[in-house]
């Protein structure tokens, strides 16, 4: 019984036992792998803020340039103006129809023309008036760019569909002129001149581009000589104001007599195409045809060629034969051979043997007794050539 009190008292006097505080496992040294330990979340000391409404993208402005078509012209007005300026090494990007695209189509042999020069110094365009290579379609949208750059875009509505016609034509030996019966396409300005004739289907279209004799435009014939003087003489249209008729001037004369004159491919404004018409034209003979000049189209170590030109078109018989012909007052080297260098004979082709000439000395050539189509004599005759060297 005593045994059983001290041992109770003892149970009463020790102090009660507390829980170990934790201890992380790498203070204990065991493995950490496969161990995740979940951190409690602070509590919060505030409301938080609500999340702010995202800005809108940055959109792309309008383009402030304004493009419309007028039937199958682009009038452009630049915000900016364009670089504007042409030289023998360069010229500026804007001057070159080829940079242009339209719905990505290269216009490439369009008429470009700036109508609007904001400043002499800088050479700013400010308005372009453009004759597409491609024709425009109604309902379609196009946009124009520029090297990649978009100018602006537009819609096209209300080209009409109709047949133009050929109403009359007249020609002498210096100028050519045809009307239809409403406004045609053009290049140039009505009731102004122009110097633009290789634009396909405007009123000026009378030749395209290349070598010499260019290729036939919208306006040609079946005599090959008129071809010739259409595609390599004329240098001038003058379009009437009402775009209806236009008059190619030559300070060159044509093949005389009757001839037939073929135009097709001309458009109206609309781009609609005339219908072909051929029409026999009688071109008299007004003047004696002149000696213009004779000067060396070529020269190398085999051969020395002279080009003459007369003021008109020339019986090839009567330029092609040697009698009719002195250089520095001798006749002609037998070897020389003499050809026309178109079918009008307008110009002749001389070629020589290199040593029909002394290098570097100054040489003339005379002409005689040579006749135009309608038989009128050189005048005057003989007429001798101004002097030039070969090399």
């Amino acid at each position: 019984m005593r045994r059983l009190l001290i041992v109770l008292a003892l149970v009463a006097c020790t102090p009660a036992a507390t829980a170990p505080t934790p201890t992380s496992s790498a203070a204990l040294g065991l493995p950490t792998t496969g161990v995740v330990t979940v951190s409690p979340s602070p509590a919060p000391t505030s409301t938080p803020s609500p999340k702010p409404t995202p800005s809108p993208s940055p959109q792309a402005s309008a383009s402030l340039n304004d493009v419309h078509n007028e039937g199958q012209k682009i009038f452009v007005s630049l915000d900016t103006p364009l670089a504007w300026f042409f030289g023998e090494g360069s010229s500026s990007p804007g001057t070159n129809t080829a940079n242009y695209r339209l719905n990505g189509a290269s216009l490439a042999g369009s008429a470009l023309h700036c109508t609007k020069i904001v400043s002499t110094t800088n050479s700013g365009c400010a308005a372009l008036v453009i004759v597409p290579s491609i024709r425009l379609v109604n309902g379609t949208t196009y946009e124009l760019a520029l090297l990649g750059d978009p100018i602006g875009a537009f819609r096209v509505d209300g080209l009409v569909e109709a047949t133009p016609h050929v109403v009359s034509a007249s020609a002498t030996q210096y100028d050519l002129t045809v009307t239809f019966d409403r406004p045609m396409l053009h290049a140039g300005d009505c009731g102004a001149t122009t110097w633009s004739m290789s634009a396909p289907g405007t009123i000026e279209f009378v030749h395209g581009t290349g070598g010499f004799p260019a290729p036939p435009g919208a306006y040609t014939s079946t005599s090959d000589g008129y071809r010739d003087y259409l595609t390599s003489f004329v240098s001038e249209a003058v379009v009437s104001a009402d775009c209806r008729t236009v008059t190619f001037g030559s300070g060159w004369g044509s093949v005389t007599g009757t001839i037939e004159l073929i135009v097709a491919a001309v458009e109206d404004v609309d781009g609609n195409r005339v219908e072909p018409a051929t029409i026999s034209l009688t071109i008299t003979d007004t003047v004696a045809p002149k000696l213009m000049f004779a000067d060396v189209e070529l020269q190398t170590a085999q051969k020395k060629v002279i080009r003459v030109a007369f003021s008109e078109a020339m019986r090839d018989s009567d330029v092609r034969d040697a009698a009719h012909y002195r250089l520095n007052n001798n006749a002609l080297p037998a070897s020389t051979v003499l050809e026309c260098e178109i079918a009008s004979c307008t110009w002749v082709r001389l070629t020589f043997a290199p040593s029909a000439f002394t290098y570097g000395a100054m040489n003339t050539l005379r002409v005689s007794d040579v006749r135009d189509l309608s038989g009128k004599t050189l005048d005057p005759s003989p007429a001798t050539s101004a002097a030039f060297p070969v090399y």
